[in-house]
């Protein structure tokens, strides 16, 4: 419940985050008529992410055991890779983050076109998306599934959404240096454990031998 609480909690605070910024600006700029885009947008990144988490589970589903762990393991090293590069360049981001959506907001507004908004909303959005479905499968993989895992999940998601709406209404302001280091730290902590749980996975593959020999 830990490890999927704390993965959809920073990742759900940083969509929240991304999605404040957004309709704060389309507001101050008397966009609002945006917001529909802006919604539709989330819409296909959700879709897109939730396709992605379903074809993940179906296909280590269709394999047998031994291709089960070796995917299972490639998959949490994977995540490991991405998940980690990503802590790092949000860090990087986060100082100009508010500047860099606003000027693509401008960018999508200015070129007349509706589906430059739905894109940006999109892809801002299907980012943060497509990692927690890659933590999450490599955390299930870890044997972390089950009710409570996937409580714990959706809690991290309605804590994110209630921040969001804070930020949003302007009633608390995020430290987002602060935030992304100490998120970060916790996604690299999160990621150390996948990266020695896949170590077990390619030793059941027998792609490893003699495992803590």
């Amino acid at each position: 419940m830990a490890f999927s609480f704390l993965v959809t909690l920073r990742e759900g605070i940083e969509m929240a985050l991304i999605l404040a910024i957004l309709f704060g600006y389309l507001r101050s700029i008397d966009q609002r008529s945006q917001y529909r885009n802006i919604w539709i947008g989330v819409g296909v990144a959700a879709t897109a992410c939730i396709a992605i988490g379903v074809a993940l589970e179906v296909a280590s589903r269709e394999l047998d055991k031994r291709l089960v762990e070796a995917f299972e393991g490639f998959a949490m090293v994977f995540a490991v890779i991405v998940l980690t590069g990503m802590a790092f360049w949000m860090r990087r981001q986060a100082s100009g983050l508010s500047n860099n959506l606003k000027a693509q907001v401008d960018r999508a507004l200015g070129s007349g076109s509706v589906a430059a908004i739905v894109l940006l909303a999109a892809t801002s959005v299907g980012r943060e998306g497509l990692e927690t479905v890659l933590f999450l499968f490599a955390g299930s993989s870890s044997g972390a599934s089950g009710t409570s895992f996937i409580f714990g999940g959706v809690l991290g998601f309605a804590v994110a959404a209630v921040v969001g709406v804070f930020i949003y209404t302007g009633s608390t302001r995020l430290p987002l240096k602060q935030f992304f280091t100490i998120s970060s730290m916790v996604l690299i902590v999160l990621a150390a454990g996948l990266l020695s749980n896949s170590l077990t996975k390619f030793y059941e593959a027998a792609l490893i031998d003699n495992l803590g020999s």
